[in-house]
């Protein structure tokens, strides 16, 4: 049975769905999404879906607001199921949908105000066949992405001995942010450690200030270095080969999580009962106010999970 998903979230939120996504997957001869570009780009790299769709694709528009067109019941008339990850049951978008396709399944992506369920699972128990995985949930990066990752961190100045730690201050508002001098302070701490070699990674979100104060601070000392506007699935093979990630509540943090790297999360507005990243190598740090977190805080997780442990 061909399915199609249609998930316009950001990053972290269809991360988060990612139980739920491959629970979906387990039985249909062909998995189609459609999301934002890079992320469906992500998700057909690493396996989990067979082809994706963006969703900031003209094609897509009328889905949302009157009825479908003859291209949009065309394309519906290829799935005989379609799962719509929404805020709430009764949108236009699943609606739409549901006139072409008999077989159209919601799943509200944010649980009510008085059920603490992280939303991963809320997500996941939706499914009518209460699907479950064996193991973690973890996206499987490829051996050619890996290498080109690879080069990107030759080119950074990492020589592949020192274990690789990778810092990501940003996030998509300023109220997730984690002071950049603490993490500076950070970074400074950690290159204390013998064999680290510090990694900032930094996207479209964050400000151009903030970049060049991260490009200063890393030109001025060894061991450290600043990757900006890598392409998703090469910061998916960076984080895959990292020895620890330190960020905010973003949606590069849920990607580190998905690929298996320790994490270090740092939650402050957001609630990571209901938040965090799903995976057992992540360890939250969070209070009131993320100014309130202080460097020693985050520090000792990170010997919590093991950053400082040497390879085998």
């Amino acid at each position: 049975m061909r399915t199609l998903i249609f998930h316009d979230g950001a990053l972290g939120d269809v991360l988060l769905s990612l139980p739920c996504i491959m629970a979906i997957g387990k039985h249909p001869a062909s998995l189609e999404v459609v999301c934002r570009d890079d992320v469906g780009r992500l998700l057909k790299a690493s396996g989990v879906v067979h082809g994706a769709y963006s969703s900031d694709s003209n094609i897509f528009s009328p889905w949302y607001a009157g009825r479908l067109d003859n291209a949009a019941r065309e394309l519906l008339g290829c799935y005989g199921r379609v799962f719509v990850f929404t805020l709430r049951e009764g949108s236009d978008l699943a609606k739409n949908i549901a006139r072409t396709v008999l077989d159209t399944r919601v799943i509200i992506t944010v649980p009510p105000a008085d059920d603490r369920t992280h939303v991963a699972e809320f997500r996941l128990r939706q499914l009518q066949d209460a699907l479950r995985h064996d193991g973690p949930v973890r996206l499987s990066i490829p051996p050619d992405l890996r290498r080109q990752a690879r080069e990107v961190l030759t080119r950074a100045g990492h020589d592949g001995q020192k274990r690789l730690i990778v810092l990501h201050p940003g996030s998509g508002g300023k109220r997730k942010c984690w002071p950049l001098e603490r993490y500076f302070e950070l970074a400074e701490r950690m290159a204390e450690k013998a064999g680290a070699f510090i990694l900032f990674l930094t996207g479209p979100a964050e400000e151009l200030l903030a970049r060049e104060r991260i490009e200063g601070f890393v030109r001025a000392r060894t061991g450290m270095a600043h990757v900006a506007d890598a392409d998703l699935i090469t910061v998916a093979g960076i984080l895959v080969q990292c020895g620890l990630f330190a960020g905010n509540d973003s949606g590069i943090s849920h990607l580190a999580a998905s690929v298996g790297a320790p994490v270090v999360a740092l939650f402050g507005p957001t609630d990571p009962a209901l938040w965090k990243p799903c995976s057992e190598t992540v360890r939250v740090v969070a209070a009131r106010t993320l100014d309130a977190i202080s460097v020693a805080d985050v520090f000792e997780a990170t010997t919590e999970c093991g950053a400082w442990t040497v390879s085998a």
